[in-house]
């Protein structure tokens, strides 16, 4: 099937405009994709210089890698509005958790076949691969986190049987068939909450409870300023796998508010995060730093903005941008860090 694929796009590369069709019921998801594809395809000759970057920049993003490293970006970028000093364990415990967690949640998740069929092939390819990382990965975080301390331990725990729980029937059948909930993740914006909490546990709460400082406002306004920035980088993602989420009855915010709203409601967030970040340094709550994380906030509102325009509606370079913003927090960390420690 692979050479078949490989003659056919020779044969197109002939070519300097090919037209793409599809009937009314084709999702626009897999338009999306295979207008990507294309324009990749013809990018890159096979086997040059620039194929071999772009593999290795999907490769990157695809294998979580990427959203993992922005996890321990945002981990060290919150140690450091704490004052608390960053410690390569609060890094690696973010990294490792969050490049865990995604790679269950591809596994177990039915709707991401249809939203990202790209990375259903790289998840199939790879399978083994993925599965021994991530269970290695996850075993790894429980271990820092134990040798961070008994918090930290735990935290980690009970954020890992959340997960384990979010795909399981808890509720009792009384209870469900009034709210037609059986589950945890048929609660309309679950996912973006859940997953924005628990970013916002990880960088923000273990890097503080592991050290010798107290949970203080820093602690709650750099709870804030991570889950802010994750809730606005999920959503987004819901918006986008709209179709696909609502094809296998998936209840996402995105479906609850219809595309509009939810759009317009991760722009509001994304202002209030702007002036909660400028008060509270202003005010003394943050350090200098909070002023050059106000960059982050005008970053997403730079991709919200490119997609409601229509001018980024899906692929890799879209996906870079959203993450790559957990990457500018850690950048503007590094360069502010008072402990000149790095990593």
């Amino acid at each position: 099937m692979e050479t078949e694929g490989e003659l056919n796009l020779q044969e197109l590369s002939r070519y300097k405009t090919v037209g793409v069709t599809a009937g009314a019921s084709t999702p626009h998801w897999l338009i999306g994709n295979v207008v990507t594809t294309l324009k990749h395809d013809w990018a890159f000759r096979k086997g040059s210089l620039g194929e071999s970057f772009f593999r290795t920049w999907r490769f990157f993003l695809k294998s979580n890698l990427c959203v993992a490293l922005g996890a321990g970006s945002l981990s060290y970028t919150s140690s450091l509005l704490q004052e608390v000093e960053p410690l390569i364990e609060y890094f690696l415990v973010a990294f490792f958790y969050i490049y865990a967690m995604h790679l269950l949640n591809h596994f177990t998740d039915e709707a991401c076949k249809l939203n990202d069929p790209v990375q259903t092939m790289f998840y199939g390819r790879h399978r083994r691969f993925l599965l021994i990382t991530g269970a290695t990965s996850a075993l790894l975080a429980l271990i820092l986190g134990l040798v961070l301390g008994w918090v930290a331990f735990l935290f980690i725990l009970g954020m890992s049987l959340v997960g384990l729980l979010y795909n399981l029937q808890i509720f009792p059948p009384g209870l469900s068939s009034l709210t037609r909930i059986v589950r945890l993740k048929e609660i309309p914006g679950s996912k973006s909450i859940f997953t924005a909490l628990a970013w916002g546990v990880l960088a923000a709460l273990i890097p503080v409870v592991s050290s010798d400082r107290d949970i203080s406002a820093a602690t709650f306004l750099a709870f804030c300023f991570v889950a802010g920035l994750v809730f606005i980088r999920s959503g987004l993602f819901e918006i986008q796998a709209l179709e696909g989420d609502r094809v296998v009855g998936k209840e996402t915010l995105a479906i609850a508010l219809g595309k509009k709203k939810a759009l317009h409601l991760l722009y509001a967030l994304d202002v209030v995060l702007l002036f909660t970040l400028w008060g509270a340094t202003y005010a003394g709550l943050l350090p200098s730093l909070g002023y050059g994380l106000l960059l982050c906030g005008f970053y997403a509102l730079g991709y919200l903005s490119l997609y409601n325009c229509g001018y980024m509606e899906s692929g890799l370079l879209l996906e870079t941008l959203v993450e790559g913003n957990m990457l500018l927090a850690g950048l503007i960390a590094f360069l502010w860090d008072p402990f000149h420690r790095g990593f």
